[in-house]
């Protein structure tokens, strides 16, 4: 019994790790991914055995794979057409993709372990640190990271605006291995416990100081987020051009959009890929772009600009299948009259397009069911026609999850916008907890930059989130209805509150060479290895 200790507490490790991520028993404990990370990389600490290390890691992966990311094996039978028992299997396989870091931090621990050293306090930090940078950097389409469970607490996170998810990550990372240290050396550090106490009091403080509530002027613009629940199935059959399927879905939208609404409607959002056709633009004039009738009857009967996700068309006549369109967003002003397009930046490998660079080309003739699609180099700012001053940006599913794009889309903005929208289609997850997990990591991206952000999604979860990173109002998964709201639109200006946005991880950075130079000052004047 005592050889298999090692990997049940890996999977205990695992359980509770899970806990601190939307999971298929409904239950939320914020701290809980500390309290696992800690343990499982307690065990690495104490065990020499490499290969016991390696399967522990497996067993921790695999666990947390079929408890939280099961939703993948449905994904496999909807994109893909794979064989249910293959998708289980392949399923599986995430567990070498989940958390890829985690096999960097235990060749890191194996390394401080084969130089038999005592664990100190400057050890406690640099495992740390270098446990953060792996994990912000090493690139991922579903990112899950140590600090992300704070968000529980977004109203009281004030330095998220300042340092960005990093921070919390790498505060995380430092509680970890400072208990793991006082657990084998029965010593703690000072200087990196003061600073976790501080980073933790100073949080909302500095929230009281970047909360916009109390702010008294403030934009008012009312927005109706259209959620018809079309299914997978009628979605694809749409898409292919079945008469029925076309007209049940346009059918679904136009009547939702055109019921009466509580207030006069500013802006109508529709998801992402929500018109099942391409668009048309026109190349030499944009705004003489012929529109669908439906739009425009939209339009004439709200008075309301159209935001709609769809096919941005490249190429009208062609027999090429390789990039002809994009994934984009378009903005139709209450004038009817075509605005501006964004198109989708980061595009999901093996959906729609290949990892493959160059070589993509050569492959797409041979993989017809391949969109390929063509990436988007413009960081459009849509301005609102029926409320001057208010402009907006647009962003389509997993990008908001990648804080990166969203500094580099910010920074190449000339003004700043009022708001985000997410465009999203989740329906291919099924009924499972992928919407609520993919809805948990966005709410970053409204406490980083300071932005309400109003996401669009087909089957749920719609939402409007404020800038605190606080849920106002939701349409859950599979209800078929309309999501009307009032934002609250801050006129405050960019300032110091922002840093994350203008200097990324690097506002952060000399911090952490701060504790750096703290510590090996003391270590010099103590000259004890084990401070």
């Amino acid at each position: 019994m005592e050889k298999f200790k090692p990997y049940l507490v890996a999977i205990f490790a695992a359980f509770i790790y899970a806990l601190g991520h939307p999971n298929i028993i409904n239950i939320l404990i914020p701290i809980a991914p500390i309290i696992g990370t800690t343990i499982l990389f307690y065990l690495f600490f104490k065990s020499s055995n490499l290969k016991q290390n390696i399967f522990s890691l497996i067993l921790f992966n695999l666990f947390i794979t079929l408890f939280s990311f099961h939703w993948i094996a449905n994904t496999l039978v909807e994109f893909g057409q794979i064989p249910f028992v293959l998708a289980i299997l392949a399923n599986a396989f995430y567990l070498f993709l989940f958390n890829p870091y985690n096999w960097f931090i235990l060749g890191f621990i194996y390394f401080f372990k084969k130089q038999k050293v005592a664990l100190n306090s400057l050890h406690s930090l640099s495992l740390a640190t270098l446990s953060s940078l792996v994990e912000y950097f090493f690139p991922q389409q579903f990112p899950v990271l140590l600090g992300q469970p704070w968000i529980v607490l977004s109203e009281y996170l004030g330095l998220a605006s300042l340092f960005g998810l990093f921070a919390f990550s790498f505060t995380s990372y430092l509680i970890v291995f400072e208990v793991i240290r006082f657990k084998i050396t029965k010593q703690f550090c000072r200087i990196n416990i003061s600073f976790i106490i501080l980073f933790i009091a100073l949080n909302p403080v500095f929230s009281s100081i970047t909360k916009t509530d109390s702010i008294k002027e403030k934009k008012d613009f009312n927005i109706r987020i259209v959620q018809a629940n079309i299914s997978n199935y009628l979605k694809l059959a749409s898409e292919a051009g079945e008469e029925n399927s076309v007209e049940s879905v346009l059918k679904k939208y136009q009547n939702l959009s055109n019921q009466p609404a509580p207030r006069p409607i500013d802006l109508i959002i529709w998801p992402e890929t929500a018109y099942p056709y391409p668009i048309y633009r026109d190349k030499d004039n944009i705004d003489k772009t012929v529109l669908p009738d439906l739009f425009i009857d939209i339009i004439a009967k709200q008075k309301a600009d159209l935001a709609i996700g769809s096919y941005d068309n490249h190429k009208e006549h062609t027999e090429s299948t390789y990039q002809t369109d994009s994934n984009a967003a378009f903005f139709i002003t209450a004038q009817g009259k075509l605005s501006d397009v964004y198109q989708k930046h980061i595009l999901i490998p093996f959906g729609e397009t290949l990892p493959f660079g160059p070589l993509n080309e050569l492959l797409a003739p041979y993989v017809q069911e391949m969109a390929f699609f063509k990436e988007g180099e413009t960081f459009p700012v849509f301005q609102s026609t029926t409320k001057k001053g208010i402009g907006f940006i647009s962003t389509i599913c997993y990008e908001l999850l990648k804080p990166e794009y969203i500094r580099e889309y910010l920074n190449n903005t000339k003004s700043r916008p009022d708001f985000l929208i997410n465009m999203t289609n989740d329906s291919w997850y099924g009924d499972t907890v992928e919407p609520e997990q993919h809805l948990f990591l966005t709410k970053w991206r409204a406490i980083e930059f300071k932005l309400p952000i109003v996401r669009s999604t087909n089957t749920g979860i719609s939402v409007v989130i404020d800038e605190n990173g606080k849920e106002l109002q939701r349409l859950n998964i599979y209800e078929a209805a309309n999501l009307d709201i009032n934002l609250k639109l801050s006129n405050e200006k960019e300032n110091f509150q922002l840093w994350y946005k203008k200097f990324g991880i690097w506002a952060f950075i000399p911090f952490i060479l701060l504790l750096f130079l703290f510590h090996l000052i003391l270590l010099k004047l103590k000259n004890e290895k084990n401070y």
